[in-house]
């Protein structure tokens, strides 16, 4: 089982692929880097690809309770070193491709190409722009959540009476419902302070530096749906949007049939 020591913590990942070049991919939350492998058959004749196992994520063994920009920093620094390539490729799906888009700018003269899946920091409004929300109300928030049951109740009280939605109240509760899912969940809430994400910052930086971007969205997505992607690609004349059949799960065979179109 492939790992890096980074502190004192584990970080897991799957490598496959013959290819020279690497590819580092970043999952969604509550994901893990080996849905990737569901890309093998595309990904593997052009790269080498490490899919990591984002702290609090998969086997990854993290010792904080959060995580931070300087984390990712690093913990890709030492994937780089460990497996060398002049230029690279980042892939990210979803919360995936938030981190990239923080983390860029410490690698913009080696990134070569950018794959983003259902990508979440291009979207910024409502309950998705974390930016809103305080960093103080998060950790008071964390501190009374972490003893969920009657907070889950609430929550389904506030559904009964038609307040929030199905998803929401899906999603409360699958993700509160044991210890370790917990911390996951508060957890990513509070390192989302460290990766708030200014899309149109994003789109000059790879305008000025002509990075390739790809940009895959399910046309049955109900969590980051194909209009965000429009708007963007207005903005970026290089960037290149593709639809597929799919909802918010995307990496799946649709999708490594696209890819492998994107390379023929």
């Amino acid at each position: 089982m492939p790992t890096l020591n980074y502190k004192d913590s584990t970080i897991h990942y799957e490598k496959f692929g013959q290819g020279k070049q690497l590819l580092i991919a970043l999952h969604g939350f509550a994901d893990v880097g080996e849905t990737y492998r569901n890309l093998e058959t595309s990904l593997s004749p052009h790269y080498t690809v490490v899919a990591l196992d984002l702290p609090l994520h998969g086997k990854t063994i993290w010792q904080n309770d959060i995580y931070t920009k300087e984390d990712i920093i690093q913990i890709l620094r030492m994937v780089i070193e460990k497996y060398p390539s002049d230029k690279f490729v980042l892939m990210g799906h979803s919360m995936g491709t938030r981190l990239i888009m923080k983390v860029l700018p410490e690698f913009i003269h080696q990134v070569e190409r950018l794959f983003f899946l259902a990508p979440d920091g291009i979207r910024i409004k409502g309950i998705f722009n974390m930016n809103l929300i305080p960093v103080w109300f998060r950790w008071w928030a964390k501190g009374r959540l972490e003893k969920s049951n009657r907070f889950q109740g609430f929550v389904s009280y506030l559904y009964k009476k038609g307040w929030i939605s199905k998803l929401a109240n899906a999603f409360i509760h699958v993700h509160l419902n044991n210890p370790k899912r917990r911390r996951r969940l508060l957890g990513q809430w509070i390192s989302h302070q460290y990766f708030m994400t200014y899309p149109w910052q994003f789109a000059r930086l790879i305008i000025e530096h002509n990075i390739p971007i790809d940009l895959f969205y399910g046309k049955k997505d109900k969590i980051i749906p194909p209009n965000e992607g429009h708007r963007f690609v207005k903005r970026v004349p290089h960037a290149k949007m593709h639809l597929l059949q799919s909802d918010h799960q995307l990496i799946n065979q649709e999708l490594n049939t696209r890819i492998k179109e994107i390379f023929e």
